[in-house]
């Protein structure tokens, strides 16, 4: 946590991105502007995980009972971005949100969102 506040501090950027999925537990959501999260169907997260991480339904389900429910990190949200659709409307939504951010008002088009990995 102090290395990220650390980095944070150090930067000359006009906006830092932390991707950090205990955010909240970590006490860091308070030293943000914006808290973004980042949600699905619960059936995707699952999918997803087991997927990524090459693991069965009953590991994937006791990872994600460890973590607190998504309802409360989106109630806690400044931003929501639901990332069950295609690629393309999660690329749309983040933008959207991107742009909106004040110091983009008035600039929109000028800054720049990096393309999905």
């Amino acid at each position: 946590v102090e290395l990220i506040r650390q980095r944070v501090a150090e930067s000359r950027s006009p906006v830092v991105v932390i991707d950090a999925i205990k955010l909240f537990e970590a006490g860091l959501a308070g030293d943000c502007d914006e808290v973004w999260v980042v949600t699905c169907k619960p059936e995707q997260q699952l999918a997803r995980l087991m997927a990524r991480d090459r693991i069965g339904e009953e590991e994937a389900l006791l990872r994600i009972r460890a973590q607190p429910p998504q309802e409360e990190k989106v109630r806690r949200a400044d931003r929501v971005i639901d990332n069950s659709g295609a690629i393309e409307e999660t690329i749309a939504q983040v933008r959207a949100a991107w742009e909106a951010l004040p110091i983009h008002r008035g600039e929109a088009g000028n800054s720049v969102v990096p393309s999905p990995r």
